[in-house]
């Protein structure tokens, strides 16, 4: 799943929704929220680290955090689904 956000709908979401945290310490003008679900969750976990290294080295994402458990997961999603609240 891959999902878009854009400042103005993380502040919304960071504003007005219950016990999310904020993902980045810095704030950016656009978000994207990406997520696998293969087989192989190591391998999904590698690939998709590989992937955010290299496009932060070629300049195209900035920052970028991977959820380390269930909790951050869910939290980022609440934020995306919560845009719509």
């Amino acid at each position: 799943a891959v999902e878009f956000l854009d400042r103005a709908s993380m502040k919304l979401s960071l504003t007005y929704l219950d016990s999310v945290q904020k993902p980045l310490p810095q704030e950016w003008p656009f978000y994207m929220l990406v997520e696998t679900s293969g087989s192989n969750a190591q391998h999904d976990r590698e690939k998709l680290d590989a992937f955010l290294f290299a496009a932060m080295e070629e300049g195209s994402v900035a920052d970028g955090v991977l959820a380390q458990d269930e909790k951050q997961k869910q939290n980022l999603w609440r934020l995306r689904e919560g845009v719509a609240e």
